[in-house]
Order: C-alpha cells, then structure tokens, then sequence
C-alpha cells in the first residue's frame, strides 16, 4: 500500500466516472550517441535550479550531428557555466546539452501543452558551448591549447583529441606549461582529455634543468647507432632542412646574432663525430664551435631561381661530420624578400626539435627588432643527461618486458606484396611520390568527430584506411609497417626533454592483421589495440636492436608510415614564412632506401596531405596510384562509417586492466556504460574471498545509521548523495568474479546510486520508534549485495515522525573502508547545506581509485 508498483510513461487524467482519459506520453525519449536520454529527466534537474521556474528539453540536428537544446524561463538569464556546472552535479556528461535558450514564455498548442516544435533554434556561437577557466591553472592550460592547437577560445570541457590534439601536441604543452613555471606530464595529457580533467594534475615546477653549456663525449641513442650501423655511403648527406621567407628582409648580422644564440643554447646543435675503425664517438663541442653562414645576394640576377637552386644543393651536400658544424645557413636576397635556408644534419634534429627552433628564431628576431636582450626560454635537459639516462634505463625491468614483447610479435608472415619488377634499384634519385588531400569538410570530420566513437588517434584511421587499401590490392594477412615517432617518451623517471634540441626519433615495427569480411567497427578497434599494446610506443626497439643486439628480426618491413601532425599552428601568425621554393636533396640522391614505400602524413591549410613515395624502377606508377585511390577512398569510408555508429565503444587499452580481449570487453559493454575496468587490490581479494566462502557470514558488511531532526528536504538528500556517486569512481563499481584471469571492478559511466525513502509514522505510532528502525536496520542487513549486478552500497531514509527521520546508509566493505565513510559524510554534509541555501559547493579535485591499483601494479611488475 502507498508504493508504486508500475510506471508506464502515459500521462492521464481522472474523469469524475473514475476512469482515465490518456493524454500522451510522459516522457520524450531520444537516442544521442548511443545513448537512450529521457529528455523528461533533464528537465526536471534544470527546474530543480532555485531561479528556473519551467524548463523543456528537446533534440535538435545540425549537419547530420544531434544536440540537445535546453529551454528555461526565469526572471533573468542564466550563464551556461553556470547551468552546466548545476547539471552535471547529477547528470552524465552526454545528457548535458550544449546550448540553453533564455525564455519569458514558451509556444504553446490549442490544446495548451508546449509546442516543441516552434521553439526556436539557439544561436550557433562558440560562446554557448564555451566554459570559461576557473582555476589559475585552467587559465594557463587554456591560453597554452589556443596557442598550441591554433582555437581561439577553449572550452575547460573540450576534449583535446577532437581539437586535433596529438602526441607531438601534448610535447610542445608541456615544454609550454614549464616555460610559465609550472610543469604537466605528457602522460597526464594525454590520460585527462579535458582541461578541467587535466588542471589538478598541473604542478609549480620544482626542479631546475641545468643551465649550463653541456661538452664531452654523449653516449649515442638507439637511432642515432642505427644510422651508423646502416650501409650509407654519404653519411654526410643526410639531413633536414627548412627554407624561411623574410618579406621584410632579414640581414646577415640579424641572422649571425639569433643562429649565435641558438648554437650557444641547444646544445646538440654543436655536435660532432669521430671515427676509429667501427667505433664512433659523439663529442659535444663547447661555445667557440663554428657558425657557418652563406650570404648571397640575387636579387638583380635573371636566372636568380635557377642559382638559387645550385646554391642549395651545395650548401645541402656541405656537412663534415668530423669537423663540423652541423648547422648550415644560407641567406639569399631576392626581388621579393630574404630566403633563409637552414640544413642541419639529422643526427642533431627531428620534427619536435624544429618546432622549438620555430618558436625561438620568431621569439630572438623580435626581441632584436624591439632592441632588447636576447633570451630564451629556461633549457630543459640536456641529449647528453637523456642519453646517458637511457643506458641505466637498459637495466630496467620495463626494458626486459619490453624486449620480449618484440621478440614474440616479429615472427608473423607478412602480407605479399609484389614489386612490379622485382630486381629493380631503390635509390634516392629513382623517387616518385603519389599523394592525395582530403578536403576541408572531410579532415576537419577526422580530426575532431570520428575519434570519440572508438576512442581512437588520428594515426589509428590512418593506418585503418592503409589496411584496407592494401588489404584490397594485395590480400588478407598481417600488415607490417615501421613506424616513426617522437621517441621522447616519458621511460625516465623525472626528466624533460620538451625543449631539448636533438634526434630522439623512434622507430619501431607495427604488425596489423585483416580478414576478409571482417567489420569495420573490428578492423579500427584491432588496429588501435596494435598500437596500443606497443611497450613505451616503441622507444625500445632500436635500443634492443642496436645498442644490445637482443631482438632478432627474421623480415624487415618494406613499408614505413610517418604522420607529422599539424603544421598550421606552428607556421601561422610569425615574421616569416614557409618558402615552397626546392631546397635541394636533404639526403643524397645516390643513397639506397631503406624501405620501398615512404608514406608521410601532414594537416597543413586545414587539410589532411598523405604522400607514398616508392622507386620507379621497383613500381609501376599505375600500381601505386590505384592503392592511393583507394586509400583515399578507404579513409572516407572510415570517417563516414564512425560518424554514423551510434554508439561510443571502449578497447581495452582503454582501461587501467588492459588485457581483456575485444570481444570480452564488447560482451561487457552490450549491457552498461563503462567507464573503466580494473583489478581488485589485495585487500579487496582476501574480502572477496571469505565472501565466497560463506555466503551467509556478514562480517564485511558496513552499516552507519543516523538519527535526523528538523526540517528534512528528501529531495536534496537525495542529490546530495547522487552528487557524491558521480563524482567517485568507486560509488559505481560492480564486480566480476567469474570468466576471467583475475577478478575485476568495473566503473559504470552514469549508475545512480540506490536511494530510497520510505514514511513509516504509522508503523512507528503502532510499535514505537526503536523497533521500527531495529527492524529496517535488521531488514536491511539480510538484504545481500549482488556483487556483479549493483553497486554495494544504498542509502535508505525512513520518516518516523514530522521532523524526525532515519538516515541508514550501507556497504559493502570490498567497496570502501571507515577513512572513506568519513570523507563521504563530511561531504555529504557539505552539499547538502549548499543545496539548501541555493548556491553550489566545490569539492576538493580527487584522483581515481585506478590510480592507487595501476601504482601497486606498476610495484608488481617492479
């Protein structure tokens, strides 16, 4: 009696005669994203804001993506922060909508009820969607991502990945953050994908590199003994290379003054080699090193392109690795400006490094201009520390792991792939190169709305996209392609090399699998695991295989892919530009390659560019320009397919216990949202145990039970409690104790906490207040948790008289121990009192439970 046994969604109403007359549906159910939203329930949260008296919810479409659109009346309007910060205290992330509309009155039908359908659309501006720091630290993380990922504003809740943020990104970040005093890991963002995620794991820096000038002999790096080890016949010629335009002109001494400089700063830059036999050392030379420049002046000459280019072929094929330097600069004056062309021997340089030198030459040319001092951002360590560094490294037991990952993933056969002829020669000079760019609409899609689906990076549709092609021209099988990263991995506990100049590339083999008829939604998530499952992404393959001779490799790939990322952000808004005018060879064109197909990616003018470079006399060019038309139209696949999935799916690498399969996680995902998976520590194991054992003993169940007295707001108790189940990951953990290697908790996106509420004053009038709460209290402990269906924990709240209430709240103890009970109540208590008096309380940042297991992991493995 007094209970609600059924709800099924029908609105009615009572006519006099006793029956009820239907009148529609309660709810306004939508499907976004996968998810299933009652759009009711959103509703009734907005309401609960003291100044909103009426609120409706409704699903708009724009450009084939859906959206919700929040409608309020109330006397003024209410900032969106403001509103959101108030909705997500009690709703998930994908039930927020992105616009509110700040109404008098909304439309209505003849029959009085809300004309959703005249509401009008909200205002596309980025300010709607825009959450404005709150925190020093979030200011600082959003002034460095405008500045990094090239947007104007950004939102404190705007994932970095659908910004176009990558790994080489999340680099020039941090050197970014450390350069204000502060310090981020690039771990942390590339683990916390928002700014207000990110923010409390940013930190006042407290160790200073030294600033000193670094000379003596560096140990050489797994790539740069590669390098050695290879069979080059010019290894001087072997370099990176970058032609600037200066329209205002640039003058020798402006140029001899920044390049001073930064040779006297980036250490690496004053490098040289000597050679005994097959032993070489690498010598840092101190600041009486050379600076070499070449000054011409070809602005009166008719044939000025023409000398241009001579110029640069010799000044490429110039470097003496013995006697240095390794830096050369040639300033040509021609009709429209000054071009300034900056070699350097890629022993000292890679990708990273540039876009350091980018931001340095922008930063001394204007400070010369202004007249004042030169100066550079602090240094950060040294390629000698780092190199020296990766030798204790060597010793470690991540090392051995990591070798015998790749001595156990290289013995797969690769797919056939047939040269059209066979025996031809593969050197620099016989290159030709077929590419494509996608368009403005399809790489602006790629970048910032396909990898929310699967969670994935930009390089893993890529190589989706190279799977397929290949996979369509060649056969089914494993892919094996050589891959080229950053290489400044964070192995070494401490050390930051974010602003360090010199040749940290890593190089590493991926092996991908496809089947015939395999789907596509299998094909992305298995690429990203290949990925994903590469120790430390590769930074100790070339030390396995060069500096330790401990892997062995049977085949080597004839394919290597290079995504350089986006350009547009570093090149815009400076002095100069990015000349397209030829630069000679960078590497000597009678040099043999490596690998038969060079595939290079890039975003420059918002646009994705890839590039397949592969030797005439091996291929035919038909051959290599039917597989880049189907590349092309394979990556458009992809983009179309993700952006019509309707739902987001985790991998396993998603998750702190990452060693489940795909289609153990996907049975997994088929009945909850997850949010993440993750082994039981040892405590919560022996619990679990002698749970199993006697399934009758109740020494793990935890029980608080309070008396309340006052004006007790039920409704506020209740989100007070929800509120604390959002913002703990453990408050929403079920357990999986069969089926699987270990046992595991799993952390559910969005299950609200169990709350109810019962009126017992009559009970309490028949058989008096003590036994009645004895009895609930008793009544409660023989209800057991299912620990693999509910979360271990509810709260009960019982009314016994007119201001006099039972508060019982219990759990079991594998969920949570007294020191957390405490933490709860008092915070519990906290909200409430914030919601009572209408205004929102800010909790403390808190770390996640995964925290504390993926640490006593990382012991194990220790």
């Amino acid at each position: 009696p007094g209970e609600k046994v059924y709800k099924t969604g029908d609105l009615v109403r009572w006519l006099p005669d006793g029956n009820m007359e239907y009148l529609g549906r309660i709810d306004h159910q939508v499907k976004l994203r996968g998810f299933r939203i009652e759009l009711g329930e959103i509703e009734s949260h907005l309401v609960g804001h003291n100044a909103i008296k009426d609120a409706v919810v409704v699903a708009r479409e724009r450009e084939g993506d859906k959206y919700l659109v929040g409608y309020y009346i109330s006397s003024e309007e209410i900032s969106f922060e403001e509103l959101r910060d108030h909705l997500s205290l009690s709703l998930p992330d994908y039930m927020l909508p992105v616009h509110y509309v700040h109404m008098e009155r909304f439309p209505l039908t003849p029959s009085g009820k809300v004309d959703r359908k005249s509401l009008p659309d909200p205002e596309m501006s980025i300010s709607e969607n825009y959450v404005a720091p709150k925190t020093k630290e979030e200011q600082l993380l959003s002034d460095v991502w405008s500045k990094v990922l090239g947007v104007e504003k950004v939102s404190t809740t705007k994932n970095f990945f659908s910004l176009g943020g990558d790994s080489i990104k999340s680099i020039q970040i941090s050197s970014r953050v450390r350069s204000s005093g502060y310090e981020v890991s690039v771990r942390d963002i590339l683990t916390y994908h928002t700014i207000s995620e990110l923010a409390p794991y940013v930190k006042k820096k407290t160790r200073i590199s030294e600033q000193g000038v670094v000379t003596g002999e560096v140990p050489l790096t797994g790539i740069q003994k590669k390098f050695f080890t290879q069979d080059f016949h010019f290894r001087h010629h072997f370099n990176q290379s970058v032609m600037f335009c200066f329209p205002e002109r640039i003058t020798e001494l402006e140029v001899r003054k920044i390049f001073t400089h930064l040779q006297s700063h980036h250490d690496a830059l004053r490098m040289r080699y000597e050679f005994s036999g097959e032993t070489v050392v690498q010598y840092n030379e101190d600041l009486d090193y050379p600076l070499s420049v070449v000054v011409r002046d070809l602005s009166g000459e008719e044939n000025g392109d023409e000398h241009l280019m001579a110029l640069c072929e010799e000044q490429q094929e110039s470097i003496d690795l013995e006697r240095g330097p390794l830096m050369k600069l040639g300033l040509y004056d021609l009709s429209d400006g000054s071009r300034l062309l900056i070699v350097i021997h890629h022993l000292v340089v890679d990708g990273i490094s540039w876009r350091i030198l980018f931001d340095d030459i922008e930063t001394l040319y204007n400070q010369l201009r202004s007249g004042d001092e030169l100066k550079l951002p602090m240094k950060t360590d040294s390629f000698k520390l780092w190199s020296k560094k990766l030798e204790e490294y060597r010793r470690s037991g991540h090392y051995k792991s990591a070798l015998a990952y790749w001595n156990s993933v290289l013995s797969r056969a690769q797919i056939a792939i047939g040269r059209d002829h066979a025996e031809g020669s593969n050197k620099r000079q016989d290159v030709s190169t077929v590419g494509f760019q996608l368009s403005r609409a399809y790489t602006e899609k790629l970048l910032s709305k396909v990898n929310g689906v699967f969670h994935t990076q930009i390089n893993d549709i890529l190589l989706s996209g190279l799977l397929l092609s290949v996979h369509h021209q060649f056969g089914s099988g494993s892919l094996r392609v050589d891959m080229e990263g950053h290489g400044r991995e964070e192995v070494l506990e401490g050390l930051d090399v974010s602003r360090t100049v010199g040749w940290f590339t890593s190089f590493y083999p991926v092996v991908l699998d496809v089947s015939a008829g395999e789907e596509l939604s299998y094909l992305i998530k298995s690429v990203k695991e290949s990925l994903r499952q590469i120790p430390n992404k590769g930074v100790d393959y070339l030390m396995g295989m060069y500096l330790d001779s401990a892997i062995a490799v049977k085949e080597h790939s004839l394919i290597s892919f290079n995504y350089l990322g986006q350009f547009d952000s570093d090149t815009e808004g400076r002095v100069y530009s990015i000349s397209g005018e030829g630069r000679g060879f960078e590497v000597s064109p009678l040099e043999s390659r490596e690998h038969d197909w060079d595939i290079t990616g890039m975003i420059a003018g918002g646009q994705l560019e890839l590039g397949l470079s592969y030797s005439e006399k091996q291929y035919e060019g038909s051959t290599i320009r039917s597989l880049m038309s189907t590349y092309e139209e394979s990556l458009k696949l992809l983009i179309a397919y993700c952006l019509s999935y309707e739902k987001q799916e985790l991998t396993p690498s998603d998750l702190t216990y990452n060693k489940l399969s795909i289609d153990q996680l996907d049975a997994i995902q088929g009945k909850n949202a997850i949010e993440d998976i993750y082994p039981l520590s040892p405590m919560q194991e022996g619990m679990i145990f002698h749970t199993l054992m006697d399934e009758t003993a109740d020494h793990y169940f935890g029980q608080m039970s309070y008396r309340l007295e006052g004006a007790v707001n039920v409704a506020l108790l209740e989100k007070s409690f929800q509120s604390l189940v959002k913002r703990y990951d453990v408050l929403r953990t079920l357990f999986l104790l069969e089926g699987y290697d270990r046992n595991l908790q799993v952390v559910l996106v969005d299950r609200a906490g169990q709350f109810i509420y019962q009126d017992v004053r009559e009970e309490v009038s028949a058989y008096g207040r003590k036994a009645v709460v004895e009895k609930y209290r008793l009544s409660d402990k023989a209800e057991k948790f299912d620990l693999g269906e509910e979360v271990p924990m509810r709260v009960r709240v019982y009314r016994t008289g007119a201001e006099e209430y039972e508060f019982i709240w219990s759990h079991h103890h594998v969920l949570m121990d007294g020191w957390c009970m405490s933490i709860l109540i008092n915070e519990f208590g906290a909200l409430y009192q914030g919601y009572l008096a209408g205004r929102e309380v800010q909790l403390p940042a808190v770390q996640p439970y995964s925290s504390y297991i993926s640490w006593l992991e990382s012991r194990d493995m220790e």
